[in-house]
C-alpha cells in the first residue's frame, strides 16, 4: 500500500498509507509528500478537529515539486507550492455548497462536521494519458479543482491529523467506475471548472403558420390552403459550454448520484444544432418534407407541386439551411430559458448510478457520461440497467414544449405553400429563429443588413405591417368565408445589459396586455437594479372574431377618434408618471390638451397650453407620439370603412360573382387603402406601442402571451 509523507507544525511528520483505490494512489504520478502549512503549532495535531482553528485559517496543502496527474484521456499538472487547501465546514456554515453553486446547498445537520480537502490543477493536454475516457468536458488550459468532503460525527470527533489522513487516504476523483465504487456514505467528491459538455436529444417543435397578405389583393379571394399548427421531429446535437461543477455522492444502498451544476454567478454557453431528421441517413429534403406534413393539409399534392415547378436540389437545401438555422437559434432559447428558470434551484444533469448493476451497455453509457458526452435521448430511450436519469435540462425543455413561427408573406395570395415555397427565400429572424418566408426581392434587402439587432428590428417592422393588412383583409371577408387560421402580431427587444428601468419598461408591457398588475411588476423587480442579457418577446394572437373587432364595433367601423383614444391610451401605459419622460404623458390623458393639439397640428405645438414650459427635444418626443397616434387612427378608420363595406355586400350577397362590379369596386378601394398604409407604416408600429393599440383595438380578443429570458431570468407570462 502507498505511503505519503505529511510534514508541518501540526502533522508532525506523519507517515500516511494510502487506500489503493484512492486518486493519490491511481492518479498522482510520484506523489510521496505533502506540507501542511497554515497550522503553526505542532500542538494543534492533537486537536479534536472541532477544535482545530480550522475555520479562519488559510490551511494549504503544499509540494516540493510539480504533480503530474494522468486521468482518464487528461494530464494534469499541480504546479510546485500551494497545491491545494483544507477547510472545515460546521453547522455554523449550515450548508455545504455555497450560494454561488446551482443545485441543492446540501444541509449540515448538528452531529456533523465536515472536513474539506482540495487539489488545484491545470488541465495540459487531453491526448489519453491515463486509462479510459474519462475528461469530465474540461478545456485544456482551465484551472480545475478536485474536491472531497468528508463526514465526522461531531459528538466523537477525531483529532484534526486523523482526520486528514482519512480525507486523503481515501480521497476520489470519479473518473471510472471503480472510482464510483469506492465512494461511500459521508463522502461527496466534486469537480470544479471550465468545459464543455454535449447532449445528444430528439425534439418534437411546435410549428405555428402565421398566413400573411402581401401589399396586393388575391384574386379572387380563395381559402388559404395551410394548418395553423403541426409539428415536426428533429434532432439535436447540444454542447453546453462554462464554468460548472461536477458532484459524486454516495447513497446507502449502493446508489451514487452524479450530477452536473452550474454556477449561478456565470452563464453557460448553448449551443444546438439540428440534424434535421433522427437518422444519420436524412437526405436533403428531409426537413422540407417535414415542413409540409407539420402545417400543409395536402403535403402529398404540394411536394407534387414544387417538384412540377422545378425546384430542385440546390433551391431545397437553401431553404432547409435557412429553416435549419432558426430551429437552431428556437433550441438555443429554450434551452437557455430552462436553465435560467430554474433560477440556480436544480442541477443541470442529475443521474443515480449502481455500479454493481453495470453491464457492458451500463459501463460503456458511463464512460461517455464521465467523458462529458451526456448521450440523453429525449423521447422514450431508456438508459441501461444501473443508470437513471433524474433530472435533464433536455428533457425539461422538451416537456416545455418548442415552438417556431413560420410567418407566410404572400400566403394568402398564393393560397397553396408549394406555390409560395417555389418562389421565396427563407429568413431567420435573428433573435427567436422564427422564419419568415419571402419573395426573394424582400429576403435579398433584409439579408443585406448585417448587424442582427437592425435585422431583427426591421423583420419586425415588416411584420407587423403585413400583420395589420392580413387583419383587416380578414376582417373584409370575415362574411361568407370561413376562417380557422390565427394571425400573430409580435414586438421582440433584445438587450446586452438590462438595468431597472429597461426592466420596468418591459414589465409595463407585459401589464398593459393584461398579463399582470402592479403588484406582480413591483414583485419581479425586486430590490435588483441590473438584470444582465435580456430577450423580450410578447406577441397577441387573432383569430376571425378578433380580427373583426380590431376594426369594428359589431358590425359598424369605428372612427378615427375612438382609434385616437385607444392610441393614446396604449401610449400612457409605457409612459408613467416619474418616469423620465413623464413629459410625453399629459397629452395622453388630457382630451382636452389633445384636442388643442388637433387643432394645431404638429407643427405648431409650441404655443399650446401645457406643453410651454417643454424643450426641443422634449417637444420633438411629444411632436413623434402625436404624429405615430394620428396617422394610426387615420389608418385604422380607412381600413375599417372598407372592410366594413366589403362585409355588408358579402353578407347580403351569400353567393357572390366573384367578379361582380360592385365586389370588384369595393375590393379595389379596399386593396388602394391597404398599399397606402404598407406605403405610410410607421417604424414605432413594430414595437411595444403598435403591439399593445393593436391589443386594446381588438377589445380583449387577442390572446397575448410573453416572455423575458436572459442569463440570469426566464419569465413567462402567462404562467406555464
Amino acid at each position: 500500500m502507498p505511503t505519503i509523507r505529511l510534514s508541518g507544525a501540526a502533522t508532525a511528520d506523519v507517515q500516511l498509507e494510502v487506500n489503493e483505490r484512492s486518486a493519490l494512489a491511481r492518479y498522482f504520478k510520484l506523489l510521496t509528500s505533502l506540507g501542511v502549512e497554515g497550522l503553526s503549532s505542532a500542538a494543534l495535531g492533537e486537536l479534536p478537529l472541532d477544535a482545530a482553528p480550522l475555520r479562519g485559517a488559510q490551511v494549504t496543502l503544499t509540494t516540493v515539486r510539480p504533480i503530474e496527474l494522468a486521468v482518464g484521456r487528461m494530464t494534469l499538472e499541480i504546479p510546485l507550492g500551494v497545491a491545494g487547501h483544507v477547510r472545515l465546514l460546521t453547522p455554523q456554515d449550515r450548508v455545504l455548497f455555497g450560494a454561488q453553486t446551482a443545485g441543492d446547498p446540501v444541509a449540515i445537520a448538528k452531529d456533523e462536521l465536515w472536513l474539506v480537502v482540495g487539489f488545484d490543477a491545470t488541465v495540459t493536454l487531453r491526448t489519453g494519458a491515463g486509462t479510459g475516457p474519462f475528461s469530465a468536458g474540461l478545456d485544456v488550459g482551465t484551472s480545475v479543482r478536485f474536491a472531497n468532503r468528508v463526514r465526522f460525527d461531531a459528538a466523537a470527533p477525531p483529532r484534526f491529523v486523523d482526520a486528514l489522513g482519512t480525507a486523503l487516504a481515501g480521497f476520489v476523483i470519479p473518473a471510472d467506475a471503480d472510482d464510483l465504487r469506492s465512494m461511500v456514505p459521508g463522502r461527496i467528491a466534486t469537480i470544479d471548472g471550465s468545459g464543455t459538455v454535449t447532449v445528444d436529444a430528439s425534439f418534437d417543435v411546435a410549428v405555428r403558420a402565421n398566413p400573411l397578405l402581401d401589399v396586393t389583393l388575391p384574386d379572387p379571394a380563395g381559402a388559404v390552403l395551410v394548418k395553423t399548427l403541426g409539428s415536426i421531429g428533429v434532432g439535436a446535437a447540444v454542447a453546453l459550454a462554462g464554468r460548472q461543477q461536477w458532484r459524486v455522492q454516495a447513497g446507502v444502498d449502493g446508489r451514487v448520484s452524479i450530477g452536473l451544476h452550474r454556477r449561478r454567478d456565470t452563464s453557460l454557453s448553448v449551443e444546438a444544432r439540428v440534424t434535421g431528421g433522427l437518422t444519420s441517413t436524412s437526405r436533403a429534403g428531409d426537413l422540407l418534407t417535414k415542413l409540409l406534413r407539420a402545417i400543409s393539409p395536402d403535403p402529398a399534392l404540394d411536394a407534387q407541386q414544387l417538384e412540377a415547378q422545378g425546384v430542385g436540389e440546390e433551391q431545397v437545401q437553401l431553404l432547409e439551411a435557412a429553416l435549419t438555422k432558426g430551429l437552431d437559434r428556437r433550441l438555443q432559447l429554450a434551452l437557455s430559458t430552462t436553465l435560467s428558470r430554474s433560477g440556480g434551484d436544480a442541477e443541470t444533469f442529475l443521474f443515480d448510478v449502481w455500479p454493481g448493476e453495470l453491464g457492458p451497455e451500463g459501463n460503456a453509457v458511463l464512460r461517455r457520461m464521465l467523458a462529458g458526452e451526456l448521450a440523453l435521448a429525449a423521447g422514450p430511450r431508456e438508459l441501461p440497467l444501473g443508470i437513471k436519469r433524474t433530472r435533464s435540462a433536455v428533457e425539461t425543455t422538451v416537456r416545455g414544449g418548442l415552438e417556431v413561427r413560420a410567418n407566410l408573406l404572400g400566403i394568402v395570395n398564393v393560397e397553396r405553400l408549394s406555390d409560395l415555397l417555389a418562389t421565396s427565400k427563407v429568413v431567420v429572424e435573428p433573435a427567436t429563429g422564427d422564419w419568415v418566408v419571402t419573395d426573394e426581392a424582400t429576403a435579398t434587402r433584409l439579408l443585406a443588413i448585417t448587424d442582427n439587432f437592425a435585422r431583427s428590428h426591421r423583420i419586425r417592422a415588416l411584420l407587423a405591417d403585413r400583420f395589420l393588412l392580413t387583419a383587416a383583409w380578414h376582417c373584409a371577408h370575415g362574411r361568407g368565408t370561413t376562417f380557422d387560421l390565427t394571425l400573430a402580431h409580435s414586438t421582440v427587444t433584445q438587450h446586452g445589459t438590462t438595468n431597472r428601468r429597461t426592466m420596468r419598461d418591459m414589465l409595463h408591457v407585459i401589464e398593459a396586455l393584461g398579463l399582470a398588475d402592479e403588484a406582480e411588476e413591483a414583485a419581479r423587480l425586486g430590490e435588483s437594479t441590473e438584470f444582465g442579457d435580456t430577450l423580450f418577446v410578447a406577441e397577441a394572437l387573432y383569430d376571425a372574431d378578433a380580427a373583426r373587432a380590431t376594426f369594428l364595433d359589431g358590425e359598424r367601423p369605428r372612427t378615427a377618434e375612438e382609434f385616437e383614444r385607444i392610441g393614446r391610451g396604449a401610449m400612457a401605459a409605457l409612459v408613467r408618471e416619474g418616469d423620465p419622460d413623464r413629459h410625453r404623458r399629459p397629452p395622453l390623458v388630457d382630451d382636452v390638451l389633445w384636442a388643442r393639439m388637433r387643432a394645431a397640428g404638429p407643427f405648431h405645438l409650441t404655443d399650446i397650453d401645457g406643453l410651454r414650459g417643454l424643450d426641443d427635444v422634449q417637444l420633438a418626443q411629444v411632436s413623434s407620439d402625436y404624429v405615430v397616434i394620428v396617422w394610426w387612427a387615420d389608418a385604422m378608420a380607412r381600413l375599417a370603412a372598407r372592410a366594413a363595406a366589403v362585409r355588408e355586400f358579402l353578407g347580403s350577397h351569400p353567393e357572390p360573382d366573384v367578379h361582380d362590379a360592385e365586389l370588384e369596386r369595393l375590393r379595389r378601394e379596399l386593396a388602394r387603402s391597404l398599399a397606402e398604409v404598407a406605403r405610410d407604416t410607421r417604424e414605432q408600429f413594430g414595437e411595444p406601442w403598435g403591439l399593445i393599440a393593436m391589443a386594446h383595438a381588438s377589445d380583449g380578443r387577442a390572446r397575448a402571451r410573453a416572455l423575458v429570458t436572459g442569463s440570469r431570468l426566464a419569465l413567462q407570462f402567462p404562467q406555464p
